[in-house]
């Protein structure tokens, strides 16, 4: 999908993956993913989700998304004060304990995000093609050092079910996409009702992974 694609999806208001709660699997298992790391937690392709609100209850947030609209809406929704200002390739949006980058993931360079130590991926890799999840991934071990710790939740569903996003992404890709990472497939989560966030996908099951993988 391309940057055109995203924007008309906030344009208007088709975003299906948001959900309007913390994510259960984030609070449950947030404690174990951190252990004692001290470091911002950055957020890859954030739009407005309310899990940096919980997120940022105990660590500093660093996202990254796209969409101005998306980053406008998190401030206004949350009532959270906010300064804005242009810094390089992207919009800053500054408020207590959080930052937000509007722009292009892969404008990023490691200095952008040299305070963080922890990485959270709710939606991002399982909303993107097969070669960008390529590109993706590359540029997230780019970026950060070794002993990062990722919690990457994904998606399952029996094979050519559905066209996505959201896109299928299973134990045998998240290995070949992180090869040479210490990977944990720490719980697998059976969507009963085939619903993910607001919408319910057209298949015959469903099931949401979390994996804690070290850079």
């Amino acid at each position: 999908m391309k940057a055109d694609f995203w924007h008309n999806c906030w344009d208007n208001n088709q975003t299906g993956w948001h959900q309007d709660e913390f994510h259960p699997l984030l609070t449950q298992l947030f404690a174990q993913w951190v252990g004692t790391k001290t470091g911002d937690v950055f957020v890859p392709l954030c739009g407005k989700s309310h899990d940096m609100e919980f997120i940022r209850q105990s660590h500093q947030v660093l996202g990254c998304e796209l969409s101005t609209k998306a980053c406008e809406e998190f401030f206004c929704e949350n009532k959270l004060a906010v300064d804005k200002v242009k810094v390089g390739h992207f919009t800053r949006y500054q408020g207590q304990s959080i930052e937000l980058l509007a722009g292009d993931f892969f404008a990023l360079d490691a200095q952008d995000v040299q305070r963080c130590s922890l990485i959270y991926d709710r939606a991002a890799l399982i909303a993107l093609t097969p070669d960008i999840r390529e590109k993706y991934v590359k540029q997230l071990r780019s970026l950060f050092p070794s002993g990062t710790k990722l919690m990457l939740l994904s998606l399952e569903y029996p094979k050519d079910e559905i066209k996505g996003p959201p896109f299928r992404v299973d134990m045998a890709e998240v290995s070949r996409l992180f090869d040479g990472c210490n990977i944990e497939r720490v719980l697998v989560s059976e969507l009963s009702d085939s619903k993910f966030a607001q919408r319910t996908l057209k298949v015959s099951a469903l099931a949401e992974v979390v994996y804690f993988i070290e850079l």
